[in-house]
């Protein structure tokens, strides 16, 4: 994996797009020829040592802050929810803890409209970098589109006192033409090939990270975990054929994909069976949010198939758990959805409380106390 990116950055240099020719070499904002090159590698390491998208998000900013000698800079990740996109800022580096890059006066909400913030909005509208004069604040303002293959995906916003000059223009977009090459590496890897979710490899990491936020901070909200199927799959495949039920499986993923919020991780597990993790919620919030999943996929009209319904089982991160008991207990919910009719959504805690399963995890505690 590193190898083809390795060769990506290396093309760059060797055809001079990122402004490192022997003609340049001179001091500028980042020292010596010498000395930026070695900056510039030393970036490039990090970029394609990371094994996850939360890591290179990291990795991408932080050598983009030092390299440019930014006062402010954010990465913006861009989704869609219904027929808007919207944007959640991803890392902030430089300023005011609570200062928005883009509304100065406010901070930005976790998941906002892009089409309220002017200066994001033009950059992801016209798909090419701009800049802007130094505002109050006395800061020059850069906008990069994230580009893949359809539309952007992110946008980079850098504020300093000066314009970047054209040579650090082409180093940020060298830079982040290696991030989407990387980035393209990890999905390969990390997502299932026709749904186009999280594979299964990568759940019991997300997992960990999931509940490592879960009990790290008081203010964040539980973590949750769903398991979702999709109901009598097989007569689906049987009455249609296997291409119509792939396409239900494509479909379903991205009605899911719009209905989740980008804090949320939505893992296909294989065939007709989908794993939900839900970061920042109460169980009532969890709930409400999964049923309202259920009722949108029991109304959508799938092509040829028709009306398709899913059943649905949920529980509770504990502290300690493991991707795979929080995975059990869900999925016993599932199964208590099917046996009973379903097309419908349980609660794992809510069964053991009604008596209707046992919580033998608890009980083997209890055990082990005495």
């Amino acid at each position: 994996m590193k190898y083809r990116v390795i060769t990506i950055i290396c093309a760059y240099i060797e055809n001079e797009k990122l402004g490192l020719c022997r003609e340049h070499c001179r001091v500028s904002h980042f020292g010596s020829a010498g000395n930026q090159m070695d900056g510039l590698l030393d970036s490039v390491g990090d970029l394609t040592d990371a094994r996850d998208k939360d890591s290179l998000e990291q990795s991408l900013a932080a050598a983009m802050f030092d390299l440019l000698g930014a006062a402010r800079l954010v990465l913006w990740r861009l989704s869609r929810q219904n027929d808007a996109v919207v944007l959640r800022r991803r890392v902030s580096l430089g300023g005011s803890g609570g200062e928005s890059a883009a509304h100065d006066s406010g901070d930005a909400a976790p998941r906002s409209k892009l089409d309220s913030w002017p200066e994001l909005h033009a950059c992801y509208a016209a798909r090419a970098n701009l800049r802007w004069p130094a505002g109050a604040n006395g800061l020059c303002r850069h906008a990069f589109p994230i580009l893949d293959s359809r539309e952007p995906i992110g946008i980079l916003e850098i504020l300093r006192p000066d314009a970047l000059t054209e040579e650090q223009e082409r180093l940020v977009l060298g830079l982040l033409r290696v991030y989407r090459n990387h980035l393209g590496l990890l999905d390969d890897t990390d997502c299932d090939e026709l749904s186009g979710l999280l594979n299964r490899r990568t759940y019991d990491e997300t997992f960990r990270k999931v509940s490592t936020r879960a009990f790290g901070d008081d203010t964040a909200g539980g973590g949750f975990i769903a398991v979702i199927d999709i109901d009598h799959f097989k007569r689906i495949n049987d009455a249609f054929g296997h291409p119509y039920g792939d396409e239900v499986i494509v479909l379903l993923s991205r009605l899911m994909s719009a209905h989740f919020q980008d804090t949320h991780y939505l893992f296909r597990f294989g065939g007709e069976e989908f794993v939900v993790l839900l970061d920042g919620m109460t169980s009532a919030e969890a709930r409400a949010t999964l049923e309202r999943l259920r009722a949108t996929v029991e109304s959508f009209p799938f092509p040829q198939v028709g009306s398709v319904t899913v059943s649905l089982g949920f529980s509770e991160i504990r502290p300690g758990d493991t991707g795979a008991a929080a995975f059990g207990r869900a999925d016993q919910a599932l199964y208590f959805s099917k046996r009973n009719g379903r097309n419908q959504l349980f609660s794992y805690e809510e069964l053991v409380a009604a008596c209707e399963l046992v919580d033998h995890t608890r009980a083997a505690d209890e055990v082990e106390l005495f």
